[in-house]
């Protein structure tokens, strides 16, 4: 296979097909140098280059120069995550089989408990190395983009309100046990609430999940354009 590259463009990445922009080397795209030399010289060989640039796939470094601070916190959290769980399914081989079934729940929990300590950290703690971070605006705009969610997407259709699954909050930068401590964090403090035995539309069971309550609603107002 002839060798790849990766493109870079104001310090992020060139996502696949050249479908928008990741900090992540994993979910960069890769192209011939061919592919890469005619989008990177647009203006040609000579011409402005508009901050764009080539990596080989080798030397790209795991994140981009303007990769997020906490995408990176998230994705090295998720990287030992997976380490942790490897090592469990390997030792796990070792022992008979309902033994490492065991001890494979118990890596899977690991992991959760390190995703949920990573958000807990990044909401929590003072940040050492960048003074000018403010956590408390961080936890507020984790809050808003969840809040923001259940609000604009309930109602509606003759129902007083609606409750969301985990996966709805889920994006690039928030991952499924992220996005279960936010709400978790939301109902203690009762801007959420977690309904059990809902339907969907169609009358079908649809299991649990989280919906706004009007505190959430009052604190989605309040919190528009300053932390809490």
């Amino acid at each position: 296979m002839s060798e790849q590259f990766l493109i870079e463009k104001r310090g992020l990445y060139y996502r696949p097909e050249a479908r928008g922009y990741t900090g992540l080397k994993r979910e960069a795209g890769r192209y011939s140098f061919e592919e890469a030399a005619e989008r990177v010289g647009p203006n040609g060989p000579d011409g402005p280059q508009d901050g764009m640039g080539i990596w080989s796939e080798d030397d790209a470094p795991e994140f981009s120069r303007a990769c997020a601070w906490d995408l990176k916190l998230v994705e090295r959290t998720r990287r030992e995550t997976i380490e942790v769980c490897r090592d469990v399914v390997s030792c796990a081989r070792e022992t008979v089989i309902h033994s490492g079934v065991t001890t494979y729940v118990d890596g899977v929990r690991e992991g959760h408990r390190r995703s949920e300590a990573a958000i807990s950290a990044l909401l929590d703690r003072p940040s050492r190395k960048d003074p000018d971070i403010s956590y408390p605006a961080v936890q507020a705009f984790l809050d808003r983009h969840v809040l923001q969610y259940m609000h604009e997407n309930s109602g509606g259709r003759g129902h007083d309100w609606t409750a969301f699954h985990l996966r709805c909050f889920v994006n690039d930068w928030i991952t499924k046990d992220m996005a279960r401590a936010i709400c978790r964090s939301l109902t203690d403090r009762g801007f959420a609430r977690y309904e059990r035995g809902l339907w969907n539309e169609d009358g079908e069971t649809a299991g649990a999940g989280y919906r706004i309550t009007d505190a959430g609603r009052e604190y989605l107002n309040s919190s528009a354009g300053h932390t809490r």
